[in-house]
């Protein structure tokens, strides 16, 4: 989450309802994807699943 707020490629996404985390979406290579950082541990992975 990081890097890809460093490098200015990733955005923040806004439409993201874990008040937890935040998402930022990045393109790979035409594919949006979604980074979630600062999640740890088993628990807290579930909650951001869901």
């Amino acid at each position: 989450m990081r890097y890809v707020d460093a490098s200015g490629r990733g955005h923040l996404h806004h439409g993201w309802a874990c008040y937890h985390t935040e998402m930022w979406t990045v393109d790979l290579d035409g594919v949006d994807i979604g980074v979630v950082g600062m999640a740890v541990g088993a628990p807290f992975a579930v909650l951001v699943a869901e």
